[in-house]
């Protein structure tokens, strides 16, 4: 089955969380809603529906975070290996229907920030959206990082 690749970025204006966060769903209606939740706490949401140019989508918008559907979107662990090694700094929430997916256990175990049973709670993705924003915003002023990063700092 081949998808194109749509989407579609709905800015927020001057919101202090307008960095995009990309939700890579291949049923329109669910990526609809999941990027009208998003919205409705003030973040914004773009719409794709597969993983062909995921990486151009990145760059583009400079995203930190993405969603991924993995009962929608053919995905292995090799594909989520390399997206991780092209964005180190990307997070990656993924999303089922399934509670077991031992195809991804590499990636799962390794490259995915979290796993999220559907129907996504949405205050458990609120949660963990804003943690992946605010660890971001505070990994310079983080002692436990800085201290990985320069060996002579002692924490106090």
């Amino acid at each position: 089955m081949h998808i194109a690749v749509c989407y579609e970025k709905r800015p927020l204006g001057d919101s202090p969380m307008n960095e995009p966060i990309i939700v890579v769903d291949g049923d329109k209606r669910s990526c609809r809603d999941m990027c009208n939740l998003l919205e409705g706490h003030q973040y914004c949401g773009i719409r794709c529906h597969a993983l062909a140019n995921i990486q151009g989508l990145i760059e583009q918008n400079s995203c930190r975070a993405l969603i991924l559907d993995l009962d929608t979107v053919p995905v292995d662990n090799r594909r989520v290996r390399n997206l991780k090694k092209a964005n180190p700094g990307l997070c990656v929430l993924a999303v089922s229907g399934r509670i077991f997916h031992p195809e991804l256990k590499e990636a799962i175990a390794s490259y995915i920030y979290a796993c999220l049973c559907k129907p996504v709670d949405p205050d458990e993705l609120i949660y963990l959206v804003k943690s992946i924003f605010c660890n971001a915003t505070n990994s310079e002023e983080n002692p436990v990082e800085k201290g990985m990063e320069d060996p002579s700092y002692t924490a106090q």
